[in-house]
Formats: structure tokens, C-alpha cells, sequence
């Protein structure tokens, strides 16, 4: 068993020694979700990597992310965390890497905290087109993903009254830009038939989808009615 710091042999003996704090704390979380590192390697955050902007991050991290995600609204939905883990193929190392602030380990299992600040990089339909934006948590992505089962039931229905609870909706991106959310029916078929196959566009699945939610219509930090 390698030394947990350069004064303390283990890391029982590290907490016994030290007063509450928003440090140890953190140290405290990242300990149970990553037993074996050292307080060196959980203070330099090798241990976790859902603070770290979606742009710093690499293409397999956010490959690796965009998995974590997927899992981590598995659990709110009340998946077990094994079986969410098998569906996209990643492990629990990764899983804690990457959404670990936000989780809470219950006996064997894993148990998601109901909203994260974890930033995604997503595609919406606006001013008709598609835009990537990047969005700093899982209420933004949840109204997005909540707008786009609205848009495949509107276009399959023709029934616009569907998108009526997003027409005076902004999406605020990470960077604070705002983003008018395109229902006009009319350019939503022209945006799907722009589309040279189904893989030109994704929403992630990790994105919190609920097709009978109601969609909050109060300004807040990351939504906002349109003017």
C-alpha cells in the first residue's frame, strides 16, 4: 500500500489530523470514489475530470464524458449503475473520473445526485439551422432534450401546437450567448431534410429526457423567455 502523503502513512491517519474544511471535504469525497490514490494525485485532480471545460477536454475524453453522462441519467432513472455501466461499455473508474462530483456510492451501487454542472456539448435547431453550443449543466441539456422529442413528435404529427411550450424559450450557452429555439414547422422540416443521414446529427443520450415534462417558463441562469 503506497504512502497517502508525505507526513501521513495512510489516509485514516491524514483525516484524524485535520479540522473541517471545504478541502477535506473534497478530499474526503474524491477518497471514496478513488480509495487507492494519493492525496497528491486526488489534489491535482487526477482523480476526476467533470470540472474541466468541455473545450480543454481531448476527443476520447469527451467521448469518454459523453458515455459517463449517458450513464449518469441512466440512474436517475433508476437504472442500476451496473447495468448502466455495461449499456455504454465504460467502467467505474471512468465513471468517477469523469461525473464523480455527482455521485453518491450507496452500498454497491451508485446513486446520482438530480442535477449536475457538468459542461456537454450539444446541437440545437435555431434561426433554422443546426448549431453546436456548449451548455454548463443538466437543466440546460434536460430542456433541450425535452425540445427535440417535441420536434420528432411535431414533424411526425404535423401538430404544431407540440413545440407551443418552447417557442419563448432561450437557451443560455456556457459562454452566455442566447439561443431562440427554431419552431416554425416549416423550417424544422427543411433542417431534417438538410440532412444526409441520421448520423449527420445526434442528441446525446445522456441528456435528461422526459416527453411528459413541463418545460419551466421562468427566466433562469441557463433558460431564459424570449423578449
Amino acid at each position: 500500500m503506497k504512502q497517502f502523503s508525505k507526513q501521513y502513512k495512510t489516509f485514516t491517519a491524514w483525516k484524524k489530523n485535520k479540522k473541517k474544511s471545504v478541502y477535506v471535504k473534497r478530499i474526503v469525497r474524491l477518497h471514496k470514489l478513488n480509495p487507492k490514490l494519493s492525496l497528491k494525485e486526488l489534489y491535482t485532480k487526477k482523480a476526476t475530470l467533470e470540472l474541466r471545460k468541455w473545450n480543454k477536454l481531448t476527443p476520447a475524453q469527451k467521448t469518454e464524458r459523453v458515455n459517463s453522462l449517458s450513464v449518469l441519467s441512466r440512474l436517475r432513472h433508476g437504472i442500476s449503475s451496473h447495468k448502466a455501466l455495461l449499456e455504454f461499455g465504460t467502467t467505474e473508474e471512468m465513471l468517477k473520473k469523469h461525473v464523480g462530483k455527482f455521485l453518491v456510492r450507496k452500498h454497491k451501487e451508485f446513486i446520482a445526485t438530480k442535477t449536475d454542472s457538468i459542461q456537454r456539448g450539444m446541437q440545437v435547431y435555431t434561426k433554422g439551422k443546426i448549431k453546436s453550443i456548449v451548455v454548463k449543466n443538466s437543466k440546460t441539456a434536460s430542456v433541450i432534450g425535452q425540445y427535440f422529442n417535441a420536434v420528432r413528435q411535431s414533424l411526425r404529427s404535423g401538430d404544431t401546437t407540440i413545440l407551443n411550450p418552447f417557442r419563448r424559450i432561450k437557451i443560455i450557452d456556457s459562454k452566455g450567448k442566447k439561443h431562440v429555439l427554431e419552431t416554425r414547422l416549416a423550417k424544422l422540416y427543411e433542417i431534417e431534410e438538410s440532412k444526409e443521414s441520421p448520423e449527420d446529427f445526434e442528441v446525446y443520450e445522456y441528456e435528461e429526457v422526459n416527453q411528459n415534462a413541463e418545460i419551466n417558463q421562468e427566466p433562469t441562469s441557463t433558460t431564459k423567455r424570449r423578449n
